[in-house]
């Protein structure tokens, strides 16, 4: 094998072609034996035809291939550990499976070859291939552990739905006669065949992820995607009401705010009253000169409201009442209440929140930020 390799070496330094025949070829086998139980290291080749052939497969991805003979040289089936090679294993391998099609990566589309040959030399049938394009990352470089998450787990850990990965992983290179892209399991299965792989590699794209995981969590009914948010908000210890009216009134407010059901757990936070805390964002806010007045008149309104929930409407009145008694408008209006309500300036519309905080927790916020000034 050393001595084949050097050949070859020495070939490809001339220029000439490094696919070439085993000096051993023509050895008889007799005297082959007796080299090896001297101690000689060998290995056994495939014998090329002499006379150039071509080989071809009609690929179900790229069409009619041509590889000829000579594209390589005498090559090994074991090694001189006696170990059988890759191309050797899956040839018989394949042949004793009775495996009728072979799909796989295009980089496998070199190993064609010396396969063919073996499947001829045995009088195996051979079996119809598909040479798939590879994935790319976004920087159009082969899919690698450097592009981010590496395994399903991690990508279940992260939030997103088993339905939608195999949906977005079958969109890697294929596409629905339909031209629809958000596909059920049931609808893939219908519709896919190996002639619609496209030849040219496919781009892993994470916005289209989330979009295509978007889409089928918000074809979930409430119970099933609170079924599925809950462990998120369990794991971020994230306490929030559990009674079903106002699980299915937060959801449909959240729904279309979800790319990932981890995307729930900053979304449901502030409705955790054991999460409240005024950030230091707020600071400025709670330093202007109006601010203290705002949040006791906020504090007062809601106080005087026999209710457990404001609804929008109600928020919106009481919002009001607090612009024109304390005359203020704008973000000396809004920021004050919305520190009072989430404990930083910025941050979710208050009229999405505030319907889903007992007018209790408000009355209890609002004096924490007052204690505060």
């Amino acid at each position: 094998d050393e001595e084949h390799e050097q050949l070859r070496n020495t070939a490809i330094e001339k220029g000439l072609p490094g696919q070439i025949k085993s000096p051993y070829r023509d050895l008889n086998l007799e005297h082959a034996k007796q080299r090896i139980a001297a101690g000689e290291k060998a290995v056994v080749r495939f014998r090329v035809p002499d006379e150039e052939k071509i080989y071809s497969i009609n690929d179900l991805v790229r069409g009619h291939v041509e590889f000829p003979s000579s594209m390589v040289g005498d090559f090994v089936l074991v090694r001189s550990d006696g170990m059988p090679v890759y191309n050797f294993c899956c040839v018989v391998d394949d042949a004793l499976m009775q495996i009728t099609h072979v799909i796989r990566a295009e980089e496998h589309l070199s190993n064609t070859l010396r396969q063919l040959m073996l499947y001829e030399a045995f009088s195996f049938p051979v079996p119809k291939f598909a040479h798939a394009s590879l994935i790319l990352g976004q920087d159009k470089q082969k899919l690698s552990k450097r592009h981010g998450a590496t395994s399903v787990g991690q990508y279940r850990e992260m939030g997103y739905l088993p339905t939608a990965m195999n949906n977005f992983l079958a969109l890697l290179g294929w596409s629905s006669p339909s031209g629809q892209e958000i596909l059920t399991m049931d609808t893939l299965i219908a519709e896919f065949t190996v002639e619609r792989l496209n030849a040219s590699p496919a781009v892993f794209d994470d916005t289209k992820l989330k979009w295509v995981n978007a889409s089928h969590l918000r074809a979930l009914n409430h119970a099933e995607l609170w079924q599925l948010i809950k462990p998120f908000l369990d794991n971020a210890k994230i306490s929030v009401p559990q009674e079903e009216e106002w699980r299915n009134r937060a959801l449909e407010l959240f729904k279309s705010y979800l790319e990932t059901l981890k995307d729930a757990v900053e979304l449901f936070r502030p409705l955790d009253s054991q999460s409240f805390v005024i950030s230091p964002e707020a600071e400025e806010t709670l330093s202007w000169e109006t601010t203290k007045a705002v949040i006791t008149r906020w504090r007062e309104l809601i106080s005087a409201r026999q209710v457990d929930y404001l609804s929008e409407e109600q928020f919106n009145d009481l919002q009001n009442q607090v612009k024109v008694d304390c005359a203020v408008k704008g973000k000396n209006l809004f920021m004050p209440i919305r520190v009072a309500v989430i404990g930083k300036p910025h941050g979710a519309e208050l009229k999405t929140l505030v319907p889903l905080l007992k007018t209790t927790d408000l009355v209890e916020r609002a004096e924490k930020v007052l204690e505060k000034l």
